[in-house]
């Protein structure tokens, strides 16, 4: 978010008239971090040492990344650094909405099973012992399903430790599997996963061709901000083959990733010289299938999750009901 704000602050300050130093000057004293500011300070210093702003910005890879930085020699070499410092800023701000909109799609889903994993916890091993106790002073026969929990119970406070691990464990190992390719292959999720790649490889693609940087850098570029090791891996084949002349369309669909809709596209985009307006139709495109997708996903995800809610803690009541029930009857 920092990166975003000061993009957009710096174009808008450089936009009006203002010279870099004194732009730098002005953010510098903005509420930012102490430690981003003393970054910006240490960018005006080389900046008046006779830097160029991509060559000091070079000098902080943790804020500045290689895709940022060779942007902004790109906007000082054509004098359109301005708009290249707002296409960056619209470029970081799509990905970073596309990923919080899953995310806050997630997050409901996520805290409702949370929850029900606790209250479930709790009475299992918790409430469920308590009434074990009365029930054998009683002595009352106890109905199959309040055996079974109880079974359950015992088995879940004999091995607790090794279930907390487990989530770890799982994720360790899908790591160790490649769970970039596993989760491509989940229903919903891998369809979900296709498209957020897509629109995040169609973005950069945009404004990188826009900027006018031949096809190779952009896929370079396309490459850099490609989270998905399958991605990176398809993408780097395809620089590879476009590098010994294969065209664009044609070595996306020898990477059997990318699907029949964008490679047509593609074609058409190479075919009239268009490749920059075609890559922005794909992204708005593919951006609006993630959106789709993440509001079906939720939708669906919801009245699942709270079904097998209800029906967990019905099963966990009836467990401890039905034996007092029967021993009233027997009174």
């Amino acid at each position: 978010m920092v990166i975003i704000t000061f993009s957009r602050q710096l174009a808008e300050l450089y936009g009006a008239g203002m010279p870099i130093i004194k732009a730098l000057d002005i953010i510098a004293g903005n509420d930012y971090k102490p430690k981003f500011t003393k970054i910006i300070n240490r960018i005006k210093y080389d900046i008046t040492s006779g830097s160029a702003l991509h060559k000091a910005l070079r000098k902080h890879p943790q804020y500045f990344d290689q895709l940022y930085c060779n942007m902004i020699a790109i906007g000082e070499a054509t004098g359109k650094l301005d708009i290249i410092l707002e296409n960056i800023s619209d470029l970081k701000m799509r990905n970073r909405d596309l990923q919080q909109k899953i995310i806050t799609a997630s997050c409901y889903p996520l805290l409702v099973l949370a929850t029900a994993i606790i209250v479930m916890l709790i009475l299992l091993l918790k409430i469920m012992p308590i009434f074990n106790t009365l029930f054998i002073s009683l002595n009352v026969e106890l109905p199959a399903i309040t055996k079974f929990m109880l079974a359950l119970a015992a088995t879940i406070q004999q091995h607790l430790i090794f279930i907390l691990l487990f989530p770890g464990a799982i994720y360790l190992l899908c790591r160790k599997l490649h769970i970039d390719k596993i989760l491509l292959q989940l229903p919903i999720i891998g369809k979900l996963l296709h498209n957020l790649n897509i629109a995040t490889m169609a973005n950069t693609m945009m404004l990188t061709l826009q900027a006018g940087m031949p096809v190779m850098a952009a896929l370079q570029a396309a490459i850099s901000t490609t989270s998905n090791s399958i991605y990176r891996t398809a993408l780097r084949t395809v620089y590879h083959k476009v590098n010994h002349g294969t065209s664009l369309a044609s070595a996306m669909r020898s990477a059997n990733l990318f699907p029949n809709s964008l490679i047509q596209m593609i074609t058409i985009g190479e075919n009239t010289g268009a490749i920059d307006k075609i890559f922005a139709n794909i992204a708005t495109l593919f951006t609006n299938k993630v959106k789709h997708t993440t509001d079906r996903f939720a939708v669906l995800l919801e009245p699942i999750l709270m079904l097998i809610v209800g029906l967990s803690v019905t099963v966990l009541i009836m467990a401890i009901y039905l034996p007092i029930f029967s021993l009233g009857d027997s009174l």
